[in-house]
């Protein structure tokens, strides 16, 4: 694909930390959008392989989060897949987020917040990371499509909170036939 761009707004209409001990290292209310991307081709060696590719929108520990990677483990069930989240400055102007300064806005404070970026140049970072860190060996770059996504709240920890979205579209742009 030439690229592929993913647009929304998102509101936080509500949010209360009911965890006033909580340890940062393990309790959080993540709001995230994973797609999954996976080698399709069949018959090739890699068939089915995938990794999880995140646009960050919301934390309640960081108003902003750089680029992570690491494997998926650490819980039962987990797919031990390469996972990539990419920097939240790439997706959001400067100066917009859920945050004015320390203070959280939400409820009656709460404002939309525009995400758009295009991802594609992105995944195809994370497929070159993911490889150095010897995940998709067998899988090449034109074996990978955006197979599906996960959307929503991550919450270990007590907190009650609701997000509001709007305008959700993803559009995949191909490269020109030669």
């Amino acid at each position: 694909m030439k690229r592929l761009d993913v647009s929304f707004a998102c509101r936080l209409d509500a949010f209360a930390d009911r965890q006033p001990n909580a340890d940062p290292k393990l309790h959080a209310a993540q709001f995230l959008l994973f797609l999954y991307v996976q080698n399709l081709t069949q018959g090739d060696d890699g068939f089915g392989d995938m990794m999880w590719f995140g646009i960050p929108i919301f934390d309640n520990r960081y108003p902003e989060r750089g680029e992570r990677y690491h494997r998926d483990g650490g819980k039962p069930g987990a797919s031990g897949k390469f996972i990539y989240s990419m920097p939240t400055r790439a997706c959001l102007p400067e100066g917009e987020g859920f945050a004015r300064g320390e203070r959280l806005l939400a409820g009656r404070d709460a404002r939309w917040v525009e995400f758009r970026v295009d991802v594609a140049p992105w995944i195809v970072y994370a497929y070159q990371l993911a490889q150095k860190n010897g995940f998709l060996k067998t899988s090449q770059l034109s074996d990978l499509y955006v197979s599906g996504m996960n959307f929503g709240w991550e919450m270990p920890g007590a907190y009650d909170a609701s997000m509001r979205l709007r305008g959700l579209s993803i559009r995949m742009t191909p490269h020109p036939e030669p």
